[in-house]
């Protein structure tokens, strides 16, 4: 997704707004590996840093609905807490395939770019649209 399709999803928090961007970055670039070509390895390393951008991010948007006493926080943070299951169950399944298996990896990237894709455009339109007007009134620094 290029920086001009992003642009409907923009939630005018500039921290929140950032980090969606490079999630969508990450997950492109996750679309765009060359199974035939990449190794088991630097999937790995992929899938990693898609793991520890989507908790940075989680902890920022929790921290701002305890700021701002976001009613629905638990619900919110639940959905969080789902996708970071999900994301742990894609390791076990990478960690199962075996070093030489491109058609496993193949079928894995293209399942969890899908799922990642549908996953941050539904939260984001979806569930992040909810706690916007609570959130405008807040101002942080990202840490």
């Amino acid at each position: 997704m290029d920086g001009h399709s992003y642009e409907f999803m923009r939630l005018n928090i500039p921290v929140i707004d950032e980090q969606h961007q490079g999630l969508f970055e990450l997950i492109d670039e996750l679309g765009q590996m060359d199974v035939s070509s990449t190794r088991k390895q630097k999937v790995g390393m992929m899938l990693s840093r898609l793991i520890e951008y989507a908790h940075h991010h989680f902890q920022t948007e929790e921290k701002l609905f305890i700021i701002n006493r976001y009613p629905d926080m638990n619900e919110h943070i639940a959905e969080h807490d789902h996708y970071e299951f999900m994301l742990r169950m894609r390791w076990k399944d990478f960690n199962n395939i075996h070093d030489d298996d491109q058609e496993a990896l193949s079928v894995l990237i293209e399942t969890l770019n899908r799922y990642l894709l549908t996953w941050w455009g539904q939260h984001i339109a979806d569930k992040d649209r909810l706690y916007v007007e609570y959130i405008h009134n807040t101002d942080i620094d990202e840490e």
